[in-house]
C-alpha cells in the first residue's frame, strides 16, 4: 500500500505538511506533556486535583494556563513529573 502522496506534486505534498504542522502547534504544551506522559485528562485532574473542566480549557487554550494561579501550575507539573516551564506558555 502506497501512501496517498506518493504521486502528488510537490505542492501538495507541501500543503500536507504545513497543515500536520499547524495542527500540532495547536496543541498546548500541557496537553503535550500530558500525551508524553501517556495520561488521560481524567489521571491528571485527579493526580493533580485540578478541576477535569479547567484542565481541558488549558488544553484546548479557552483559558490561559499563565493566569492560573502559582498551586494549580505547581499541582500540574508535579502530576506530570516535569517543570512548571514545560507547561506554561512562554512568549518570547
Amino acid at each position: 500500500m502506497y501512501n496517498p502522496l506518493h504521486e502528488a506534486s510537490v505542492d501538495k505534498t507541501l500543503e500536507v505538511f504545513k497543515e500536520i504542522i499547524n495542527r500540532e502547534a495547536e496543541f498546548s504544551r500541557l496537553q503535550k506533556m500530558r500525551k508524553n506522559q501517556n495520561m488521560t485528562q481524567k489521571e491528571l485532574s485527579i493526580n493533580s486535583g485540578v478541576n477535569l473542566r479547567t484542565l481541558q480549557q488549558y488544553e484546548c487554550n479557552d483559558k490561559d494556563i499563565n493566569k492560573a494561579s502559582v498551586i494549580t501550575v505547581m499541582n500540574l507539573a508535579k502530576a506530570l513529573k516535569c517543570s512548571i516551564n514545560d507547561i506554561i506558555n512562554i512568549k518570547v
